[in-house]
Parts: structure tokens; C-alpha cells; sequence
């Protein structure tokens, strides 16, 4: 088979060697191979526009939302209306502790604190001679009972258990306005680990606390804004 083309002198003893009419410049100018970077470069670089402008309208929305909640006068961790704690001077005494669980009642009394700091309009007193209420608590109960058993002695998950008594009183008068009873609860898994153990029901004693001092911020601020006190 012949190939188009013209001989060319070798070295010595070489066969002469058939060079191509069709020149390796005219692929390499042909620009073919550099369009399909350039248009691949260009779809990342909208790609990449595309999720910076999708982020930042995200943080935008987040923003606003925020900014409407708190404007509107939200109160974050209660389910009462805005403004229903407003003008209520109130006492949080430490909690009563019947239990042996050490420490208990400085923790619920802490976050029960806590959770009316957020409240819109209240004011928080230490005196319960400085405070037109004050709320009365005792725990009552607390417990751990096993929910899941593995094969061989012990448990793999457990449940805390805080059961307590809340009352509201009138500074004025001593007398007795409002309560009720609670029992909150929490799960934590067990392990081979003593200190890790320990540490995990303390977590879940923490997120029963915190589930109990919720509902019971909710409903004296629901009760002191309808009017219901006896």
C-alpha cells in the first residue's frame, strides 16, 4: 500500500523515510482540545456562582425569620403569648430535694430560672420579700429503670426518671395560687465503663431537668396571663 507523500534522506544505510503531507501544527492550532477546557471551566465557574447565591439567599431567609421572631416579641423556650409575664415580679427559691440524687434541686431550680429569664416583661428577684409571687418547688422522685436488656447481666439503655411538685404563692398572703405535679424523663445507653455510665445519666438527668423546667415556665406564664389565679 503506497501513502501519499515525498521520500526524505536518511542516515547511511537507512531506508528513506516517507514524510506526511498533513502538518501535527494544524491539530495543535485547531483549538479543538482548548474549547472543551474552556467550556468545561465555564460550567464550574456557574456551577459555583449558582451555590454561593443559593447560600446567601439561605442566610438571608434565616435572617429575617430571626429578626421577625424576636421584633414580634417571641418568647424562646415557652409556649406562652408574648407579653404574658409582663409586670410579674417573681422568686425562684431552691428547690425542696426528697431524693438522694445529690445536687438535684440546685440543677432543676437553675434552669427553671433560666427559662423565665426569657420571658418578656418579667422581672426576677432573689428577695421572695422583694417579689409579688414566688414559686415553690420539691422534688419528689427520682428514679432509673431499665428499658432494653442485652444477653448476660445488665442493660443496655436505661431511663432517668424526676418527678416534682410546683406551687405559686403569694408573697403577700402565703397563700397557695396555683399547682401542679411533673414527671419528665430521659434515656441514656450503658456501657462496660463506670465513669462513662455516670456521665451519660448525668446528661439525661439534665435533659429530663430541662423538658420538666420547660412545661413548667409554659404553664405559670399561661395561668398568671389568663387570670386563673385562685
Amino acid at each position: 500500500m503506497e501513502f501519499p507523500g515525498r521520500e526524505t534522506a536518511g542516515p547511511a544505510g537507512e531506508q528513506p523515510r516517507l514524510a506526511c503531507s498533513r502538518s501535527p501544527s494544524r491539530y495543535a492550532t485547531s483549538g479543538r482540545p482548548f474549547a472543551v477546557t474552556r467550556r468545561d471551566n465555564s460550567k464550574k465557574r456557574r456551577t459555583f456562582q449558582l451555590l454561593r447565591v443559593a447560600r446567601r439567599l439561605s442566610e438571608a431567609v434565616i435572617l429575617m425569620l430571626v429578626i421577625m421572631l424576636t421584633g414580634c416579641g417571641y418568647e424562646f423556650g415557652t409556649g406562652a403569648k408574648p407579653g404574658a409575664a409582663y409586670g410579674l415580679r417573681l422568686a425562684v427559691p431552691v428547690f425542696h430535694n426528697d431524693t438522694f440524687e445529690p445536687i438535684l434541686d440546685k440543677r432543676v431550680t437553675e434552669m427553671v430560672r433560666r427559662q423565665f429569664l426569657q420571658a418578656d416583661g418579667l422581672t426576677l428577684v432573689n428577695d421572695v420579700g422583694a417579689a409579688s409571687l414566688a414559686i415553690v418547688g420539691r422534688i419528689t422522685g427520682y428514679g432509673l429503670s431499665p428499658i432494653s436488656f442485652r444477653q448476660g447481666p445488665g442493660t443496655t439503655e436505661n431511663r432517668v426518671t424526676i418527678a416534682a411538685t410546683v406551687s405559686l404563692q403569694d408573697t403577700a398572703t402565703k397563700k397557695t395560687v396555683w399547682a401542679e405535679g411533673y414527671v419528665r424523663s430521659a434515656e441514656f445507653f450503658q456501657t462496660a465503663d463506670l465513669a462513662s455510665n455516670r456521665a451519660r445519666q448525668d446528661r439525661a438527668t439534665e435533659e429530663a431537668a430541662q423538658a420538666m423546667a420547660e412545661d413548667i415556665v409554659s404553664r405559670v406564664l399561661e395561668v398568671y396571663s389568663s387570670g386563673d389565679l385562685k
